[in-house]
């Protein structure tokens, strides 16, 4: 069993995050959801950082329906949070190549995501998250 820090990305080569995809895509992708909590969103993250946003999205979808059936409201607060993220890095790219439709989308779909990671946070007393969503809802206001 390996344990990830949650900024395990910033600190892997293209070469290893390659090979971490390509024996995830081997697994049964239920697997993921049997550890609950933030493992269900390891191919998710992984998709994101190798810019396949929308494998990235089908994964994030996925965790997220998981997460709502299971009840697991702080994991799926995080899980709405990264999924904004994703998605707003998306928007940054899809902008610069001159595709505003697809950005405002993305954008869009953020901002209800990231006002749903703001509201399990601030119920459950998530304070480190309500922190970061509502400085990222500043940035993007700017």
């Amino acid at each position: 069993f390996v344990v990830l820090s949650p900024d395990w990305t910033l600190h892997a080569t293209p070469e290893s995050l390659r090979k971490l995809n390509d024996e995830l895509v081997a697994i049964d992708p239920t697997y993921f959801h049997r550890g609950a909590g933030l493992i269900s969103d390891l191919p998710a993250l992984l998709a994101q950082k190798l810019g396949d946003y929308d494998r990235a999205g089908t994964h994030f979808e996925e965790s997220m329906r998981f997460k709502r059936k299971a009840g697991l409201r702080p994991y799926l607060a995080w899980t709405c949070f990264d999924y904004a993220e994703m998605l707003l890095g998306r928007t940054l790219t899809s902008t610069a190549a001159g595709s505003h439709e697809a950005g405002s989308v993305d954008r869009a779909k953020a901002v209800k995501l990231q006002d749903e990671a703001l509201s399990i946070a601030r119920d459950l007393g998530m304070k480190p998250l309500v922190e970061r969503v509502i400085a990222r809802k500043k940035i993007l206001k700017a």
